[in-house]
């Protein structure tokens, strides 16, 4: 019985951590993301957009391990496919100015399709985050239909690649803040049901 309640005891404050972290690293993604030459003017793009997707990733996969342990199977399973897909984005920097980007840069939607219906069967997610989740897909299709119908799209127009960019850091914020909500929410109803 000790022991139990001790693990219920650790599986909350590690939940917590990663609650606080994955808030965290969303909300440094996304404003340096967004925001990157107003706040690091100094620091080249490409160090930058690194660093972004890292962050981006680790929260992914931060969202996929409380997930899976909460038994939220297939929505864990998307978070992390989709920290698969963002690796993706993170390999293209290097070849940024290269012929073969241009397809680097389009390839991640193969694995946002999926990832994004997966995370959108997260029950407790409102109908409001679900259609975001899967707005975010459709930014990227434009851009990869428009890449295969000119080849030479993306050279002359970012502007898809941008939106999708905006909204996946802007859902991934909505998502950290859900889930601090939802914790606190748990949390206070924990004390009051043990007062």
């Amino acid at each position: 019985m000790a022991e139990t309640f001790r693990n219920s005891v650790d599986h909350h404050k590690q939940n917590r951590l990663v609650v606080i972290w994955q808030l965290i690293i969303f909300a440094l993604a996304f404003l340096l993301g967004t925001f990157t030459k107003l706040l690091l003017p100094g620091i080249p793009s490409e160090i930058l957009f690194k660093f972004v997707d890292v962050l981006f990733i680790s929260g992914t996969i931060l969202l996929a391990v409380k997930l899976a342990r909460e038994g939220w199977d297939l929505a864990a399973a998307g978070f992390t496919i989709l920290g698969v897909g963002w690796g993706v984005f993170f390999a293209s920097i290097d070849f940024f100015n290269m012929d073969v980007a241009d397809e680097m840069i389009t390839s991640p939607l193969y694995f946002f399709i999926p990832c994004m219906l997966l995370i959108s069967c997260y029950k407790p997610f409102p109908i409001w985050i679900k259609a975001l989740n899967i707005w975010c897909i459709v930014p990227y299709l434009v851009a990869f239909i428009q890449h295969r119908i000119n080849p030479d799209y993306l050279k002359s127009n970012f502007l898809w690649m941008a939106i999708g960019f905006i909204s996946f850091h802007t859902v991934s914020l909505i998502w950290g803040i859900f889930f601090m909500v939802q914790y606190l929410r748990e949390s206070n109803l924990h004390r009051k049901k043990g007062s």
